[in-house]
């Protein structure tokens, strides 16, 4: 399938495509000098693996219930890509099963309080596209292990992917709205609080559903129970982890009084679930209440979802040898390094290059010497130094530095009389190539560059 492709293709080449471009992906992917016979093997044992996924088939029973739980807990397609290339080495043997539960429980720990912690952004699907990443790093440590240097780039990942610590996440647990934030995590959290008090007997999600104890609309019993301030209680707790619960009878408990849902039939009182065992045993439900359950709570989860941290160091930015123009730690990675050739989606082969100027003008080049792109690049050229284009094109040399420096050449000289500013930090440059880019409809991850 579509999407098959789609995750293969990230999985190889640590970058993704929108869903629409597969097929031109895959195509670029693709070289002149491979052979069909074997990009469809290559294709053939990657879509065994993606089947073991989707179908949480493996011959491991532990790794099948893992992929369950990721599947339910997390945005599980945003670590289809790297569980490809886990599971690829552990049919070949290059990681047993207990690596492969430990990168797993990594992935499960990092996204559950990040989701908790309302950590959320926007590219954080590329964030796992790193197995490219740590096969550079294996390769030039060899006392180094997948799963380890795994933990390193999750552990020590920056702004904005950081991995919240236990004083984030504690805060975080009993004063964030956890529930409007993310229903899907939420209920699963509690779900697996759950099942660790209840290992011998099978909890199922089906047919229970996530339960306001003090509930949505206040009721006058409510507001009388709750007190003088409740207006307050329920605006600061009412979506917190110590007022929620699980039960299967959610539209039946409804906003009922507390004393009611405890007497009720099926009501807390006659609840079989450990969730339940804290409302059972008081008689009110205040403040004070929910802060205690809360604690508790607080206490289950950070031992169900600790921090794994790595056993040692690597270092990271200097053992990347190829970054794609849309990596989001692009600036950190190219400090004080130089390019050595490039790749985009429009040439077959590498071009090498001397220096980040060398790059950007053999970008231009080649961008110009489409068609496609010829016609729009001269409308841009018209308007000179304006608009998105200031400080990028313009119809004269501009100025020249104090040493004769020259600020602004002509990248296209004889074919077309336009100044291009070249004096630039390589970031400044890089960023010109994205405005480029952008205003051509090309998406950033068709660049990328081979770093000295």
């Amino acid at each position: 399938t579509t999407t098959y492709i789609w995750n293969f293709l990230a999985c190889k080449t640590n970058k993704k495509s929108a869903l629409p471009d597969v097929y031109k992906s895959f195509k670029e992917y693709k070289r002149p000098t491979d052979k069909p016979e074997d990009i469809l093997k290559e294709l053939h044992d990657y879509s065994e693996i993606y089947f073991q996924i989707k179908t949480k088939q493996t011959d491991n029973k532990e790794i099948n219930d893992k992929l369950t739980d990721l599947r339910d807990g997390i945005e599980f397609g945003a670590v289809i890509p790297l569980l490809l290339d886990v599971l690829m080495k552990y049919s070949h043997q290059k990681l047993g099963a207990q690596d492969v539960m430990e990168i797993m429980k990594v992935i499960e720990s990092y996204s559950v309080r990040r989701s908790i912690c309302r950590l959320k952004t926007a590219s954080s699907d590329k964030f796992f596209l790193m197995n490219k990443k740590i096969d550079s790093i294996l390769k030039s440590d060899c006392n180094a292990s997948y799963a380890d240097v795994f933990k390193f780039l999750i552990y020590s990942a920056e702004l904005p992917f950081r991995f919240p610590d236990d004083g984030e996440f504690i805060e975080a647990l009993r004063g964030n709205d956890v529930y409007s934030n993310d229903k899907k995590t939420c209920k699963y959290v509690l779900l697996k609080i759950e099942k660790s008090y209840n290992q011998k007997e099978v909890v199922e999600s089906i047919g229970l559903n996530l339960e306001h104890v003090m509930p949505q609309a206040l009721t006058d019993e409510w507001r009388r129970d709750l007190g003088e301030n409740w207006e307050n209680i329920h605006k600061t707790y009412l979506n917190t982890i110590g007022n929620l619960t699980l039960t299967g009878y959610n539209s039946e408990y409804s906003n009922r009084s507390f004393q009611q849902k405890k007497l009720m039939k099926n009501g807390f009182n006659d609840s079989a679930l450990y969730l339940n065992h804290y409302m059972r045993d008081i008689d009110t439900w205040t403040e004070h209440e929910i802060i205690e359950r809360g604690k508790k709570l607080s206490s289950d989860i950070l031992k169900l979802w600790p921090v794994y941290k790595p056993m040692h160091s690597y270092a990271k930015a200097r053992d990347i040898e190829t970054v794609a123009l849309d990596n989001d730690s692009l600036k950190e990675i190219i400090t004080n390094r130089k390019p050595q050739s490039f790749n985009f989606s429009l040439l077959d082969t590498d071009i090498e290059v001397k220096s980040w100027k060398d790059l950007y003008a053999r970008v231009i080049e080649t961008l110009y010497a489409n068609d496609q792109y010829k016609i729009k690049m001269r409308k841009a050229f018209a308007h000179g130094n304006d608009g998105r284009f200031k400080d990028i094109v313009s119809k004269k040399e501009e100025n020249i530095g104090q040493h004769g420096e020259r600020f602004w050449e002509q990248l296209l000289y004889p074919y077309e009389n336009i100044y291009f500013r070249v004096n630039k930090s390589a970031d400044s440059l890089l960023g010109a190539i994205k405005t480029w880019f952008d205003y051509l409809g090309i998406d950033e991850s068709d660049l990328s560059i081979n770093l000295k």
